[in-house]
């Protein structure tokens, strides 16, 4: 079984090197800087089976670092509103909204795979660290996320869209699904 799994990463980032040397991009050394937005939808275990609709904008630094492989951070801050509901003591129940402001500091790690010379698909892992006020307190959590965004590059600037999820690491019990934007420049 390890030697399938050994074959088939091999077989990616072979595929991954295969990146447009006409342009540019992935190759090692080029440096991304883009910014975002993203619109959420998530679930958890506050109440027992809240969803809440959120939206984020974030910054990002990315730099290949050999040939189409990425690493780099984001930062970004999010706004989400939570609803559940609240069994009252007299039995009867009201749901319950809650407001959550998030600042995250996200380092990412990627391949670029192209689809064609100026296409390209560009799978990335996260760790995120992030502070959350929720209403007037605030703790700390931290997250495993994964994006996979379609991206167009022309010279100097792209623009990526894509699915991306987020699994909560600190009590477990939180899943964010959501499609993530990003504009930016490369160089």
């Amino acid at each position: 079984m390890n030697t399938v799994i050994a074959l088939a990463m091999a077989m990616l980032l072979a595929e991954a090197g295969h990146a447009d040397e006409g342009s540019g991009w992935g190759r090692a050394g080029t440096l991304l800087l883009s910014g975002g937005i993203s619109l959420e939808r998530s679930g958890s275990s506050f109440g027992g089976s809240d969803l809440g609709a959120a939206y984020a904008v974030g910054v990002e630094a990315q730099f290949f670092v050999v040939r189409s492989l990425l690493v780099g951070l984001e930062i970004d801050f999010r706004r989400s509103e939570q609803t559940a509901p609240v069994v009252l003591g007299s039995g009867g129940v009201i749901s319950a909204t809650r407001t959550i402001t998030t600042l995250g500091l996200e380092p990412l790690i990627g391949i670029n795979f192209d689809l064609t010379s100026s296409i390209s698909l560009l799978p990335k892992a996260f760790f995120e660290y992030d502070m959350d006020w929720i209403d007037s307190s605030g703790m700390q959590r931290t997250w495993l996320g994964l994006s996979v965004p379609f991206v167009l590059h022309v010279p100097y600037f792209f623009i990526g869209f894509g699915p991306a999820a987020f699994v909560k690491l600190s009590n477990p019990g939180q899943t964010n699904l959501f499609l993530r934007t990003s504009l930016g420049a490369w160089f």
